[in-house]
């Protein structure tokens, strides 16, 4: 019979007992209550998540709508280091001039040319009078 070395195992020995995240609730009422209440806070605080990220994504979009008529692109907007806080007035709603002016500072400070406006009114001028051809006016007899 050979006999084998047994290596001892320390057994381990906790200076202070680790209490679990969650404690499991007891038959006592105010324990049930306690984990029913911290059950509802933590539902409560994921509702509240989800919420917050849908109205910063509804915030972003109306910002990106209201940017989309301006000069600059929106990518420049926020290339600029605009967030969509600062464009919110003091009731939480984004505001069109906040928008408008965040707009022409991303394009002073980016550097961006200003598009060429359109002339609705080219092309458009009134005839004083009659005005003759003069085409056919040298092939006319004369007078």
């Amino acid at each position: 019979m050979s006999t084998m070395p047994t290596d001892k195992i320390p057994e381990p020995t906790d200076a202070q007992p680790t209490e679990p995240d969650e404690v499991e609730p007891d038959d006592e009422p105010s324990d049930r209550e306690a984990a029913k209440y911290r059950r509802r806070l933590r539902e409560t605080e994921g509702e509240r998540d989800t919420i917050s990220t849908q109205l910063d994504a509804s915030r972003r979009a109306l910002v990106e709508h209201l940017a989309g008529g301006e000069r600059v692109k929106v990518e420049a907007l926020w290339a600029a280091g605009t967030t969509v806080a600062e464009l919110l007035d003091d009731d939480g709603a984004v505001d069109p001039d906040l928008v408008r002016k965040a707009c022409t500072n991303a394009a002073e400070t980016l550097g961006l040319a200003r598009p060429p406006r359109v002339d609705r009114n080219q092309g458009r001028s009134q005839a004083v009078g009659p005005t003759e051809n003069p085409f056919s006016a040298a092939f006319s007899p004369r007078r």
